[in-house]
C-alpha cells in the first residue's frame, strides 16, 4: 500500500487493515456521539447524550468540536 492509499483509509475507512485501525475515524464517531449526530454521516439527529445533571450535551459542544 503506497502514501496516498494509506492517507485514503486513514480518513475514510475505519478498518486499515487486518487488526490495524484508524483512530482518526475512532474519534470522528466518538465525536458524533458526543454531539448527537449520525455516526455515519455527522448529520445532527437529536440523539442527544445527558450528563449526570440530567444537562444535555450540545451539538456544538467543546468537547465534542476538540475530538
Amino acid at each position: 500500500m503506497n502514501l496516498t492509499e494509506f492517507l485514503e483509509k486513514f480518513v475514510c475507512d475505519k478498518l486499515i487493515e487486518n487488526n490495524r485501525y484508524s483512530s482518526f475515524s475512532i474519534a470522528l464517531e466518538d465525536a458524533r456521539k458526543i454531539t448527537g449526530r449520525d455516526v455515519a454521516t455527522g448529520e445532527l439527529k437529536h440523539n442527544i447524550l445527558t450528563n449526570r445533571n440530567n444537562g444535555y450535551l450540545e451539538p456544538y459542544s467543546f468537547i465534542g468540536i476538540t475530538n
